[in-house]
């Protein structure tokens, strides 16, 4: 019997795992390659499975957060 996998599994197929860069009470950061683009990027693995609804709008919003912030830093580097 052949599992599929879910588009989340399919997504993180697409990076090969460098190294780990911190662990914290909200999860844990890796340095991770982009396998098409070639790029580095940092992936923040959070588990939601067992957390609150409080603790899971939290990490929704801390993802919001950095992508905000990721965006400007991009355009202030550049």
């Amino acid at each position: 019997m052949e599992t599929q996998k879910s588009d989340t599994d399919n997504k993180l197929d697409d990076y090969e795992l460098i190294e780990q860069l911190g662990r914290r009470t909200v999860g844990t950061t890796f340095l991770v390659l982009h396998r098409t683009e070639k790029k580095k990027y940092v992936l923040k693995k959070i588990p939601l499975a067992k957390e609150t609804e409080k603790s899971k709008r939290t990490a929704y919003q801390e993802v919001i957060s950095s992508a905000s912030l990721s965006l400007f830093f991009e355009k202030v580097v550049l």
